[in-house]
């Protein structure tokens, strides 16, 4: 059967042990797994090192900010036109970074160390390709252009290293914003990632959508032995991703079919894993049937283990929810 997590036996992923069913409790899942199994269930919401700390994008009247940048998608709200994320992935990559010679700078407002997988530093980015009513980052997503500063590969893991050793942590990511949006910068800091040894572990949090028309992105990213990917499941159905994203419901399968290139590429749980936002309160049980089905058409493990997220009542993310017209806290 599956080993028991030393300090938290009860979080021990379940398995149908009944006769006839899929082999999996022969299997040992590796440590990492268990530390995102559990933390990602113990420390919610994310909190700072500094618990006073609040960065001063939360403030409610930054929520609607003029903007000269015309047609580019905001808060997703009743009635507004579904949004094709792909090109507007291009249309955020145009505002949040930048070419300097052979090296390309992106955006970034602050750099921390939160407490979920059990201390970890953050480079907070700028853009994402989604509009997600429950998301929980800054309006640096909303509003890329008014927020954050250009940095470098170079600049963005000096300040994560300088953290990394300050806090004594030896986990980094890239967090508040969808980090596959600009290719060649990403992997300008994963080359960099690779060569600090302050970095055990570099956490690739995505949406999947890019991933999901690009399997060559995907073996460059798994090429590099400190990474591990969370693909994160918007939606089990067309309608159901625009109602909560914004995006043309055309796309939905598009995470999936990141999970599928990942799946042939890479062993899940030692190299990834997927999460999806299965809230009752946003979410019906038939469509996270039908999500956990597909991942088990994938691979078996996928589904047994699959990170079920809730909406946590997040300044920003109360907002986005007033935008949206959506009622889940009294």
């Amino acid at each position: 059967m599956l080993p028991q997590h030393e300090c938290f036996p009860c979080l021990t992923p379940p398995v149908d042990e009944s006769p006839g069913t899929h082999p999996l409790k022969l299997l040992e899942f590796p440590p990492i797994y268990y530390e995102l199994y559990i933390l990602t269930r113990i420390f919610t919401p994310e909190y700072y090192i500094k618990s006073s700390y609040r960065p001063k994008e939360y403030l409610r009247n930054k929520a609607d900010i003029y903007s000269d940048v015309k047609d580019y998608p905001r808060f997703w709200r009743p009635g507004n036109k579904p949004f094709n994320p792909l090109k507007l992935a291009e249309k955020t990559e145009k505002i949040v970074c930048r070419r300097e010679e052979n090296k390309v700078s992106r955006k970034y407002t602050h750099f921390y160390v939160a407490g979920v997988y059990r201390g970890i530093v953050t480079a907070c980015g700028v853009g994402c390709c989604l509009r997600c009513f429950y998301c929980w980052v800054p309006l640096s997503r909303d509003y890329p252009e008014h927020y954050g500063k250009y940095y470098t590969a170079s600049q963005v893991v000096q300040n994560i290293v300088k953290l990394a050793r300050k806090y004594r942590v030896k986990k980094a990511r890239i967090s508040c914003c969808e980090p596959t949006i600009s290719r060649e910068h990403l992997l300008q800091v994963l080359d960099l990632i690779e060569e600090a040894k302050e970095i055990k572990l570099f956490i690739l949090e995505t949406n999947g959508m890019i991933f999901g028309v690009n399997k060559s992105f995907v073996k460059e990213v798994l090429d590099y032995s400190k990474v591990y990917v969370r693909v994160s499941i918007k939606a089990g159905e067309p309608e159901d991703l625009t109602w909560r994203t914004g995006a043309d419901g055309d796309f939905y399968e598009l995470p999936f079919k990141a999970v599928e290139y990942f799946n042939e590429e890479a062993e899940p749980l030692k190299r990834f894993h997927v999460a999806a936002m299965t809230d009752s309160r946003i979410m019906s049980s038939r469509e996270r049937e039908k999500i956990i089905r597909r991942l088990w058409e994938i691979n078996p493990i996928l589904a047994i283990t699959l990170e079920e997220e809730i909406v946590d009542p997040y300044d920003t993310t109360l907002i986005r929810l007033e935008k949206a017209g959506v009622k889940i806290f009294k």
